[in-house]
């Protein structure tokens, strides 16, 4: 790898894997500081290859090579798709970028790094979706936790379409590397097994609207991808549903409780015996508030959540010698029937 570097912009990354198969197509991330322009170029050891992006800064593409404008000077990510053909064992090609210039020489900064062709990377290459894991109905205003498990993909591309109405996707995922609109791309350089969990908020929905959602790997585009899922969401009404489990401790040690719910609004946990004290910092309520009055506890949510997983961490005090104690836990939504389950604490 060579860098050269002068007073104003930089390339702070220049990503993308080292080796590939035959044939195959892979993903070039560059990451740039205070450029105005980013070029990307993509030679080649005597093989035919295609480039693609869709990024919104394109103004020039051709020959294995493409611009970007961004005036804002500011950061910048480009991903860029590079299409491999006719590749044979052993060929070498070389990715270059390089910021604020038309030639590499007169560039703020060049960085540019090396791939090679190996045929033992065929096995490896078409990258697959094993899960796209979602509830089949959730409230018209409610929430939902999208899952996706895929395998030897460099890229992920999820793409929600709602049907009228908006929605708010929020992910902590490192790997998140451009939103736009609803359409949520993921790089993970490794090639490894990647899983992804999205979480949806429903603005404005209404009951029967639906929500479409399409994921697909190893490609900007649906159409060339390794492989793709398309599913749908109803929204409607969802019954409440709750089931939660207890923990066996010591003396004077934390107890864990998890519960798993749908369809509610808000959690209760019902009877728990004074001097047993839920720790909120250790506590994971999922965005939800707490507020405890007495042997009741309740944690609320401003929407209906489907797919709800909450731990809640309680601290008896030393008087609670031996034995079995019992509280009820209800879960309860936009109905009048609430789903309810029992919960114990058995200290030994």
């Amino acid at each position: 790898m060579t860098k050269s570097e002068i007073e104003g912009g930089k390339i702070s990354e220049l990503s993308h894997p080292e080796i590939i198969a035959p044939d195959s197509e892979f993903t070039v991330i560059v990451d740039t500081v205070d450029s105005a322009g980013t070029v990307v170029e993509v030679e080649s050891g005597g093989f035919d290859l295609d480039i693609t992006t869709s990024h919104d800064d394109v103004v020039a593409k051709n020959n294995g090579r493409v611009e970007f404008i961004d005036r804002t000077e500011g950061e910048s990510t480009y991903v860029v798709d590079v299409d491999v053909l006719d590749g044979a064992d052993g060929e070498t090609g070389t990715v270059r970028s390089w910021v604020n210039a038309e030639k590499p020489a007169d560039a703020d900064y060049e960085q540019s790094s090396q791939f090679r062709i190996d045929d033992e990377a065929t096995e490896n290459a078409n990258g697959e979706i094993t899960l796209l894991d979602h509830p089949n109905a959730v409230p018209p205003t409610g929430e939902l936790t999208l899952t996706i498990e895929s395998k030897a993909s460099t890229g992920t591309i999820v793409d929600f379409d709602p049907d009228g109405f908006e929605v708010n996707m929020t992910t902590s995922d490192t790997d998140l590397v451009k939103e736009t609109g609803n359409k949520l791309e993921f790089i993970d350089l490794g090639s490894g097994n990647s899983v992804y969990d999205i979480g949806v908020d429903i603005l404005n929905g209404s009951q029967g609207d639906t929500i479409g959602i399409s994921s697909w790997v190893n490609s900007e585009s649906q159409m060339r991808a390794d492989d793709e899922r398309t599913s749908d969401i109803l929204l409607g009404d969802v019954e409440p549903s709750l089931s939660a489990s207890g923990d066996v401790i010591s003396p004077g040690g934390k107890a864990k409780v998890t519960i798993e719910a749908s369809g509610i609004n808000a959690v209760e946990l019902d009877g728990l015996w004074v001097g047993m004290d839920i720790l909120e910092s250790a506590s994971d309520f999922s965005r939800g508030t707490f507020n405890r009055n007495g042997r009741k506890s309740i944690i609320s949510y401003d929407n209906t959540r489907v797919g709800l997983e909450l731990t809640v961490i309680i601290q008896p005090s030393q008087k609670y010698g031996t034995g079995d104690y019992l509280f009820t836990i209800r879960g309860s939504g936009s109905g009048d029937n609430p789903a309810t389950d029992e919960v114990i604490i058995r200290i030994e």
